[in-house]
């Protein structure tokens, strides 16, 4: 069983809502921040998938293929790009964050078959860095791509490291 990276749209609120109740609710607390989702009503929901999923912005759901028709389909896994200016020492260039990567833990570590993008996370992992090298390049401006991560969250630092991405500094949360 494969899996389909598509962009996420504004309408798919309440599926967003889930797969980041999931992120926090399934990672380690070092992985993730805190977000006061608990706290927050359907209309901010809406406001959040909004903003993720429109320009400058974008935002990515991996789904699986047995379930990708319908408003119910199974995402297994997210990643957005969040557009910023940046900073004096990044020439002030705009810059990409990478935020909210997540493969869901029912597909993690699966090996792939015949060498197809299936269920697997490093797979996953790896397609959605390269589309978003891809999408900064060709429709955004995005002088460079970043992504954070805690350094007691090693699968992330291989994950990246593996796509070429390269420690530039590192603290813990």
């Amino acid at each position: 069983m494969g899996v389909t990276v598509r962009q996420m749209r504004p309408s798919e609120w309440l599926q967003y809502r889930r797969a980041i109740t999931q992120i926090l609710r399934t990672s380690e607390p070092h992985e993730v921040g805190h977000l006061p989702i608990e706290k927050w009503k359907p209309r901010t929901w809406k406001k959040r998938a909004a903003r993720r999923a429109s320009a400058p912005n974008v935002f990515f759901v991996a789904v699986s293929n047995s379930a990708r028709l319908g408003p119910e389909s199974k995402w297994v896994g997210t990643f957005g790009v969040h557009v910023r200016k940046g900073t004096k020492a990044e020439g002030r260039r705009s810059v990409g964050e990478i935020v909210e990567v997540w493969v869901d833990p029912e597909h993690r570590g699966r090996q792939p078959k015949d060498g197809q993008l299936t269920d697997c996370g490093q797979p996953i992992v790896d397609r959605f860095m390269d589309m978003a090298a891809a999408w900064a390049r060709y429709n955004s401006g995005v002088h460079s791509l970043v992504v954070k991560t805690d350094t007691r969250n090693k699968r992330a630092q291989a994950a990246y490291a593996r796509n070429e991405f390269e420690a530039v500094q590192r603290h813990p949360r």
